[in-house]
């Protein structure tokens, strides 16, 4: 099983309602991948959300990335300030 985290954050002053909008249809086109296990986007701060994604395996993430990268972060113009990214094989769960 691999894993993916990213963290996003959103320049001062960015509103919500267009995280609201575009999350749930990211969420959406994610978990229609092939091997996608689980997600889950957080809201950790008034500027920064988390998205956290399990799979199958590293070619399912890799897949995924491929078919989905840009396509939320395009939808939400100009609030995002950054995006940083980690993933790796899950040791335990």
């Amino acid at each position: 099983m691999y894993a993916a985290v990213s963290t996003f954050t959103l320049k001062p002053g960015a509103s919500w309602e267009e995280l609201n909008r575009v999350a749930p249809q990211q969420a959406a086109l994610i978990k229609s991948q092939p091997g996608c296990q689980w997600i889950a986007i957080v809201k950790i701060s008034e500027d920064k959300f988390v998205l956290m994604q399990t799979w199958d395996t590293e070619q399912h993430l890799e897949d995924a990335r491929t078919a989905t990268m840009g396509k939320g972060t395009a939808q939400l113009g100009d609030v995002l300030l950054s995006r940083e990214s980690v993933q790796g094989e899950v040791i335990a769960s």
